[in-house]
């Protein structure tokens, strides 16, 4: 189930957050910032810390938006909509449309290069360039049921898609085109992940199954039961 509103990080809870333990001396609990999305949230995504260079680009080349200092929040809306925050001042900065029904996930690459991916009960999913004013480079289509889930691997060169044909779809980050289909879950995928070297790939189903798959071969390398 969504939930209607979200809540993001204060401005200076990074400094806060990084400070002495026994330095509490005269603090109050932090306070929190309410985003008020206007509709029910589905997914939520943090994006990459950015570096230097990006924070610049982005104030040169698109300067009718404010600079991203820090990190941006992506929500997926109940109506397709996509809405893009600044964290630390709750600024609304982007909204993104395209999608037909329910944004059920969100992924940021990353690499930190501000490409977007949503995953929607359209049965689609697209790739956003926050660097291009949010511009849609790509829908991906093909599979038959609700989107679930979206992952990114951590070297940013494959996307995983788990939706509720009982398959895997995996994809390339550089082309954006189908790389193979994964299939072993007896019921619809709802969850998808990378491990940290982009080696492996996990996926759960309401079949009651994890598998842990080769990404590069499609090899199963194991069912956890």
């Amino acid at each position: 189930m969504g939930i209607s509103a979200s809540s993001s990080i204060p401005k200076g809870f990074e400094a806060k957050s990084r400070s002495s333990k026994n330095d509490t001396k005269g603090r109050g609990s932090p306070k929190e910032k309410t985003l008020d999305c206007g509709q029910i949230v589905w997914g939520l995504a943090f994006s990459p810390w950015p570096s230097p260079p990006s924070r610049k680009l982005w104030a040169r080349h698109h300067a009718q938006v404010p600079d991203i200092s820090c990190l941006i929040l992506a929500t997926g809306l109940n109506d397709g909509q996509i809405k893009i925050w600044e964290v630390q001042t709750g600024l609304l900065l982007l909204n993104l449309s395209g999608h037909q029904d329910v944004v059920r996930d969100l992924s940021f690459t990353p690499s930190g290069s501000l490409i977007l991916v949503s995953a929607s009960r359209d049965k689609t999913l697209r790739i956003w360039d926050l660097n291009k004013h949010g511009k849609q480079i790509q829908v991906l289509s093909g599979h038959l049921q609700w989107v679930y889930c979206c992952s990114i691997s951590p070297d940013c060169s494959m996307l995983c898609s788990a939706a509720g044909e009982k398959s895997v779809f995996l994809w390339s980050m550089r082309s954006y085109t189908l790389i193979r289909k994964l299939e072993g879950h007896q019921s619809s995928v709802v969850s998808c992940d990378f491990s940290p070297d982009s080696a492996l790939l996990v996926t759960a189903s309401y079949d009651t199954n994890v598998i842990m798959w080769d990404p590069y071969t499609g090899e199963r390398l194991r069912v956890l039961q």
